[in-house]
This record gives C-alpha cells, structure tokens and sequence, in this order.
C-alpha cells in the first residue's frame, strides 16, 4: 500500500498525498484541498 501510495504521488503529481489509517475506516489517502485544484483522476473518491 506504500508503494501505490508513491505511485500516486508521482503519477497524478500529488507530492502532498498522505497515507492514513485509522480503525473505522482502514487505510485511506488524503489530499489537501489546496494541493487538488478540481482536477483529480477518476480513481479518487470521496
């Protein structure tokens, strides 16, 4: 999963991109809302 987490960053050029987990939810990304600009790739929901 940190690995994809990389890929990501480096891919869709979300040098911000953090990985989280808490026990709710599971591992999950986190993107400031400064860092999208209203474009993110269809991959990533809310």
């Amino acid at each position: 999963i940190h690995h994809l987490a990389s890929k990501y960053r480096e891919n869709f050029k979300l040098p911000d991109l953090k990985l989280l987990f808490n026990n709710r939810q599971g591992f999950y990304f986190s993107i400031a809302q400064k860092c999208i600009n209203g474009k993110l790739p269809g991959q990533f929901i809310q």
